[in-house]
């Protein structure tokens, strides 16, 4: 049999925590709770709403209300002879100032006063104005729940097969209770375990578990514990649910829920604070409610731009509570609104380090953050952008994106091999960046082929110079004239021909203005465009139908993609690769 102890109201307000034992009421004066009843008027209570002789079941329907008489919830409960004392949940007597309890015929009776409680498994005796009818007697002896049994579970309108599916376990209070699996999922949570043969009572119900169809159960000793306590002076339901409200754990959480149902996180908060310093092993519960309050409270601060509101909300949880991946995503943002995205990376790591699983919602703000700094920080050199997105990517290897980034650095750096195997990475893993990236590895290729350094050697004319061309890999060259003042690049007709080059009919047109006036040529690409080793891929060239007698014109299509240097003394042309 389960250890009673027996204490008074006064030294329940005191301890103001989760008792492991019976409660019961003292006398009115002795508690400061009916000192407040006594002081406030008491709310009526209903009479019996149906004529009827006897309760029809023994596991009835409860219907409550509060001061005003408003509905708060319907619950169930089982009735325990002698007396019809109706056994229910303590936390449904939260705010409860009158109820009735009823049966699947309509007969109704008041519930009256609380008898005694037991914290631990949460049941309360609550005192009935039933005349007769069914009701369970408590079994006497314990161990009547045991691993395997087959029950029967019984609720105010359906009775249920299942079994005891674990041997007794013990809370973290000591207290023991075991698992009740149905073969059904049940709509209540307090209900009568009885024998299938004799319809004995063996235990009942008092807690969903997360399965859907597996129940938390006490045995014999709890419900004879609660019987046996009922000496003493009973005190009203609102008398109970002043206690209750005010001075134990479960019932200020009951008050915690209410806040963070209504959304009142700020006085959540300050409420939860009391709680968790009353008890110093404070449930996961509260830390659930004061978790959730926490990072709502900052992230409204946030919204409502009240960056240092949200930035102490934070600090408070973590000082109370540690570090938490939901919160360092807050810290994050507050980080980057103050301007330190370094530090709101370093926070959305920190984060997904303890979560693997928010990686769906964090790497979106790390990348978000990361393309900001790379293409808006002028504080950053290239290097150190180089350095940032080859630590993210060693993270995302997968990301297209920081590949993109990474590649047209290297290709600004001058790093051309790097910048082609990062564009290339690009593509692969997505390849609708093709058309985007396509010029700048072309022309990472064609740098990469170029020496970084092209001395030309130049042959006169006296008047022009010219340049020895190979065109598409071609190994025949061709004399190209020089003309650093043109902004194109051209090859003779005949030339064009030479070589095999088809001039398309609906090639485009370009309007040149000549020596011998304006004329509309033909606009060509060519693969290559070799002076010497310094090569240009996919150039655009136009064809003209003669250039003073030489296979074509070098302009500013070839020339701009070197810095370059014209000794005409020494009859040289230097090509330093951009």
């Amino acid at each position: 049999m389960k250890t009673l102890r027996w204490i008074s109201l006064l030294l329940i307000g005191a301890a103001a925590g989760y008792g492991t034992a019976l409660w019961q009421y003292r006398s009115p004066a002795a508690t400061p709770a009916a000192a407040k009843q006594t002081a406030t008027a008491p709310a009526a209570k209903p009479t019996r709403r149906s004529i009827g002789t006897a309760i029809e079941r023994g596991v009835v329907y409860v219907d409550v209300y509060d001061a005003h008489g408003t509905a708060l919830r319907r619950t169930s409960g089982v009735l325990i002879t002698p007396g019809h004392v109706l056994i229910v949940p303590v936390s449904d007597l939260s705010r409860v100032h009158s109820g009735l309890l009823s049966d699947t015929h309509g007969h109704q009776y008041a519930l009256n006063d609380v008898l005694a409680v037991d914290l631990s498994d949460g049941v309360a005796a609550v005192a009935t104005a039933v005349p007769a009818g069914p009701a369970y007697q408590p079994p006497k002896d314990d161990g009547q729940l045991y691993l395997g049994r087959e029950v029967r579970v019984v609720t105010p309108d359906d009775e249920i097969s299942g079994w005891v599916d674990s041997a007794p376990l013990e809370r973290n209070d000591g207290t023991t209770y075991y698992k009740v699996h149905t073969r059904q999922p049940l709509h209540w949570r307090l209900t009568a375990v009885v024998d299938p043969a004799t319809d004995q009572l063996l235990g009942m119900t008092v807690a969903a578990t997360e399965k859907h169809d597996i129940y938390e159960a006490v045995d014999a000793a709890t419900i004879a514990a609660v019987m046996a306590s009922r000496s003493g002076e009973p005190r009203t339901l609102a008398a109970f649910a002043d206690y209750y409200a005010e001075q134990t754990i479960a019932g200020r959480l009951e008050h915690l829920q209410s806040l963070a149902d209504a959304g009142r996180w700020e006085s959540l908060i300050r409420d939860g604070q009391g709680v968790a310093d009353d008890d110093a092993d404070h449930d996961n519960r509260l830390r659930r409610l004061m978790e959730k309050a926490y990072r709502a409270a900052a992230d409204d601060a946030i919204k409502q731009g009240h960056i240092n509101r949200a930035s102490d909300l934070l600090d408070q949880a973590t000082q109370r509570f540690g570090d938490e991946p939901r919160r360092l995503q807050l810290r994050a943002d507050i980080d980057n609104l103050r301007g330190d995205p370094d530090q709101a990376r370093r926070a959305l790591h920190a984060a997904l380090d303890m979560d693997p699983s928010l990686a769906g919602v964090i790497q979106p703000k790390l990348k978000e953050m990361v393309r900001t700094t790379v293409e808006d920080d002028d504080r950053l050199s290239t290097e150190d952008k180089i350095r940032l997105l080859q630590k993210e990517s060693a993270d995302a290897p997968d990301d297209a994106g920081y590949h993109r980034l990474l590649g047209r650095l290297y290709y600004r750096q001058g790093s051309y091999a790097d910048a082609l195997d990062q564009l290339t990475q690009a593509v692969t893993l997505d390849n609708a960046l093709q058309s985007d990236l396509a010029p700048m590895m072309q022309n990472a290729r064609q740098r990469m082929a170029t020496p970084a350094l092209t001395d030309v050697s130049l042959v006169s004319t006296g008047a022009n110079y010219l340049v020895p061309v190979r065109i598409n890999g071609d190994s025949q060259a061709l004399n190209f004239m020089l003309d650093t003042g043109a902004s194109y690049t051209a090859i003779s007709a005949a030339a064009a021909e030479r070589l095999g080059i088809r001039i398309p009919s609906n090639a485009p047109r370009m309007t040149l203005d000549t020596a011998n006036g304006v004329i509309k040529a033909p606009l060509i690409t060519l693969n290559t465009l070799d002076v010497d080793g310094a090569v240009v891929s996919d150039i655009h060239v136009t064809v003209l139908d003669a250039v003073g007698g030489y296979d074509g014109l070098l302009g500013g299509s070839f020339l701009r993609h070197f810095d370059f240097d014209l000794d005409q003394s020494e009859q040289r042309l230097t090509l330093k690769r951009r």
